[in-house]
């Protein structure tokens, strides 16, 4: 839409990657395109307040998400948010990479006293 070459293929050439989930394969992708001096943006969306409760054994598997997700945003060299409430977590947690808040568009004035 807005003219922006893009690709899927990692062996293209390209100046960034966007990475949007933080699963280990995510994490492994952003490493090794650090190395080859390729930029890292990836979407800060998830916490660990937001994944205890989300499903079986999740409240167990909390504490050590912690320390994961703080490692993976730390790999990136700028985090987007989807809410400022999310940036402050995040910072609050020990991230230090750049962090970015771009709303995902919901306006929630609208969303205010329905019944």
């Amino acid at each position: 839409m807005n003219d922006v070459e893009w690709t899927k293929d990692i062996y293209d050439d390209f100046d960034l990657i966007h990475i949007n989930t933080v699963g280990p394969k995510s994490l492994h992708l952003a490493k090794k395109m650090k190395l080859t001096g390729k930029r890292v943006v990836m979407h800060a969306h998830t916490t660990v307040e937001d994944f205890k409760n989300s499903f079986w054994f999740s409240n167990v598997l909390a504490a050590p998400m912690k320390k994961y997700l703080t490692y993976v945003y730390n790999h990136a060299d700028l985090g987007i948010c989807t809410a400022e409430y999310t940036r402050r977590v995040l910072v609050k947690r020990g991230v230090t990479t750049e962090l970015m808040t771009i709303s995902n568009g919901i306006d929630v004035e609208r969303f205010k006293n329905i019944e």
